[in-house]
């Protein structure tokens, strides 16, 4: 029976060992049939060592079982289990065979590495030389022998073996929220725990940042992928990844690039500083680029490529094409067949046969017309071309003219239009300041208009031909009349100036209760509002001023004002709010008694005052001090000076 014969059936993983698995070596082998056995007896004197002795034996046992196991492994194909057992006649015996075991151990797992095409080939030289290396004859004291216990250890594989020789499952993982891809390769049997460290170890990241998502739902570590997801075998699956902190190196790749690996790169500034690493992330090129050359430093020894392969190919833009027309163009062809469906002939009339010529119709040729009378029609309808564009140009000249006049005139209107507006607007300004004048401007006017029509008459009554007597009368009469104009102008300006203060206190107190308005430098950016502590203050104290000013108001309405203003009073204790207090009170019992609001003007009016320079003073409106006119050191403010037990 030769090498290549001996073959053991591959076992089952997790089924027990044969009894004796036997390699047959060969003719040579033939004779010591227990070399290659794997159970060996052990001697009663071997059991009896001392302790330092008997510790010696198991590296020696362990190296021949190593060496026997290797052959077999190869020669079955697949994972076996093999019964550790080695002579052991006695402690020495077992020192000076430990290293000719441990090379046949070696020799087995270097067969073992290689191909596996050769492993029945290989198996007979290997088995030859543990049976060398075994005892020839047995110990010299024959003592009574017992088979050592049976010990199954299944030789594994190591992993690059497992993971190219299982069924795998490829696995497309989208990096949130960058959005770039990576693929990988995986067992459907993988624990989650193990796909986390695969990619944590990829993207040298830290594990704790990183969550995988399948269809919205989180995988934890005690998940494994083949119960989580439906796989197909030998198909492929999209998880999505998302990183609480996405690393620097990963935060530079674009969306639908594929990542291929992440490297870390010494870069070396020279002697006396040291070198720093740098991590890479690698992405697999779209466009594959030729080698071009390049150099290698003469004193570094580094090598440099050519540029082309480190920038982006440029696009070629493609070369214009000649022009090229359609063939009926350039030829004559005809559209349509001219063959017809009956067959023609023809046939003359001869004696005996008479044809009938009523349907027959006669053509005669017309003139003939020659190249010249082309080249002349050609001509006269140039002409007529010519004409017709003419006339179309001109046409589009005219109107474009009288459009052109009708903007003109359009505007002019509009021209008119506004200034006729202007004129009216300052025409109304001008009778609205001699009726209801408001600045001093318009007071002057009215009373240089006034000084005016004075000398006017006094003209005319000293250019009269009245006498004395009537001129002093008519000079008395424009006496009376100037004095009941200038009362009139007086008039105006006494109700000019209240209304001016109403409306400069209303601007004065709208101006401290406004928003504080923060400019971009960006104009495209807008402007930011912000609300502070003292405007909200100021807009609560202008509501309050509002309320006190209005005058359509029931009884309940105005009490309730009366004790919102009471209660933001009282928060101070002063002069001035102790008299507020007080006209509050006392307005409050007038109302309940009855009394008509005209009788209440006065007391209204001078509540009103106290309560404006309540709310102009800093003491209680804060915002009030951007406003100050005077400095609050050179005012004098009797009323405001604060209690000792009052709380700031």
């Amino acid at each position: 029976m030769s090498a290549e014969d001996a073959s053991i059936p591959p076992a089952d993983e997790g089924a027990p060992a044969p009894a004796e698995p036997v390699v047959d070596a060969g003719p040579e082998a033939a004779p010591t049939e227990e070399a290659p056995s794997t159970e060996v007896e052990a001697t009663p004197a071997a059991e009896e060592a001392p302790p330092a002795e008997a510790e010696a034996t198991p590296p020696a046992e362990a190296e021949a079982t190593t060496a026997e196991e290797a052959p077999r492994a190869e020669g079955a194909g697949a994972d076996t289990e093999a019964e550790p057992a080695t002579p052991a006649p006695d402690a020495d015996g077992a020192k000076e065979e430990a290293p000719q075991l441990s090379e046949t151990a070696l020799e087995a797992q270097s067969t073992t590495d290689g191909d596996a095409t050769a492993v029945g080939a290989e198996s007979t030289p290997v088995t030859e030389e543990a049976k060398e290396a075994l005892p020839s004859s047995p110990p010299s004291p024959p003592a009574v022998t017992q088979k050592a216990p049976k010990v199954q250890e299944p030789i594994k594989a190591p992993p690059s073996m497992m993971e190219t020789t299982s069924v795998g499952v490829d696995i497309k993982f989208i990096v949130l929220p960058e959005g770039f891809v990576y693929l990988d390769r995986v067992t459907p049997t993988i624990s989650m725990v193990d796909v986390y460290n695969r990619l944590s170890n990829t993207f040298r990241c830290d594990r704790r940042n990183m969550k995988i998502l399948y269809r919205g739902n989180l995988l934890m570590d005690e998940d494994v992928l083949g119960e989580k997801i439906d796989i197909v075998v030998d198909g492929h699956i999209m998880l999505n990844v998302e990183l609480d902190y996405m690393p620097r190196h990963l935060q530079l790749l674009q969306k639908y690039e594929v990542l291929d690996t992440v490297v870390q790169v010494q870069i070396n500034y020279g002697e006396g500083i040291p070198p720093k690493m740098v991590t890479v992330a690698v992405v697999k090129g779209f466009q594959h680029k030729q080698y071009m050359g390049g150099f290698r430093h003469k004193k570094t020894e580094s090598e440099y490529h050519h540029a082309v392969a480190q920038t982006d190919p440029k696009k070629k833009e493609p070369k214009p094409k000649p022009p090229c027309y359609s063939r009926v163009t350039q030829t004559a062809g005809i559209t349509r067949s001219q063959q017809t469906k009956r067959e023609a002939w023809t046939q003359m009339a001869r004696p005996g046969l008479e044809i009938d010529i009523s349907a027959d119709q006669l053509y005669h040729p017309k003139q003939y017309f020659s190249a010249k009378d082309l080249h002349g029609l050609r001509i006269l309808k140039c002409i007529v071309l010519q004409a017709h564009v003419r006339g179309w140009k001109a046409r589009r000249l005219a109107r474009s003219m009288r459009d052109e006049e009708d903007r003109i005139k359009a505007e002019q209107r509009k021209e008119e239009e506004r200034r006729r507006k202007i004129h009216e607007q300052k025409r109304q300004r001008e009778i609205e300041r001699r009726t209801h004048p408001r600045t001093p401007a318009d007071f002057a006017i009215l009373y240089n208009e006034l000084e005016a029509w004075r000398l006017q008459e006094s003209k005319k009554i000293k250019e009269s031909n009245m006498d004395d007597s009537e001129k002093a009368l008519a000079r008395q009469e424009l006496l009376k009349k100037e004095t009941r104009l200038l009362q009139t102008i007086d008039k105006l300006q006494i109700k000019a100036n209240a209304e001016n203060k109403k409306e400069k206190t209303k601007a004065e107190l709208s101006a401290m209760a406004a928003h504080k308005t923060w400019y971009n430098s960006n104009p495209e950016l807008g402007h930011t509002i912000v609300e502070t502590p003292f405007t909200v203050r100021a807009k609560e104290l202008l509501d309050l001023y509002n309320g006190l000013q209005l005058k359509v108001l029931s009884v309940d309405e105005r009490l309730d004002i009366l004790l919102h203003v009471k209660w933001s009073v009282k928060e101070f204790e002063c002069p001035l709010t102790r008299e507020i207090v007080e006209l509050i009170d006392r307005e409050a019992d007038l109302l309940n008694r009855g009394r008509k609001d005209k009788s209440l003007e006065g007391l209204r009016k001078r509540m009103s005052n106290l309560f404006l320079q309540f709310c102009e003073t800093p003491e209680f409106n804060p915002e009030a001090i951007n406003h100050q006119r005077v400095p609050l050191e050179f005012t004098s403010r009797p009323l405001v000076k604060l209690d000792a037990t009052t709380k700031r």
